[in-house]
């Protein structure tokens, strides 16, 4: 019913937390604790960005689970707040992602993200939104969207 999500065990200079990430893996569960009851509560919900992230979670946690051999699931949070929704662990190789709810993505929305590949030595990354087509950043950074995801159809490494 639950996710824990441990942050990465990292040695960087910086302080990272320690404290776990917890999401209800079930949506709909979700939404009738919190009070929704119809579909269209959820777009006026303040916490709408939470569920979202959950199910982006959950859905690559599956494609992982089905794809790759013992995948490793954990986010990356400074002491600063940086911050990395998931990361995604194969042996040595590491997949950071980030989570948007929104289509647009500036170079503000994803600070945490280039803070966390310099942090670890990663060269690429994600970042899932809600846009309607796959599109590149920068050389280094690739937007995801959320129906690729859904349709399982993202290659991860």
């Amino acid at each position: 019913m639950i996710r824990r999500l441990q942050p990465y065990p990292a040695n960087v200079q910086e302080r990272l937390t320690k404290s776990p990430k917890l999401y209800l893996r079930d949506s709909g569960v979700l939404h009738f604790l919190a009070g929704l009851r119809r579909p269209s509560d959820l777009a006026t919900w303040s916490r709408r960005w939470a569920s979202f992230e959950g199910q982006v979670i959950e859905e690559l946690a599956g494609l992982a689970a089905s794809r790759l051999v013992r995948p490793e699931f954990h986010f990356w949070r400074t002491h600063t707040g940086a911050e990395v929704d998931l990361l995604i662990a194969d042996g040595r190789r590491i997949l950071p992602i980030e989570i948007k709810t929104a289509a647009a993505v500036d170079r503000h929305s994803i600070a945490g993200l280039r803070q966390c590949m310099a942090d670890l030595g990663l060269r690429r990354g994600w970042v899932v939104t809600t846009a309607r087509e796959r599109r590149r950043f920068s050389a280094d950074i690739e937007i995801i969207p959320w129906e690729e995801i859904a349709a399982g159809e993202v290659r991860l490494f």
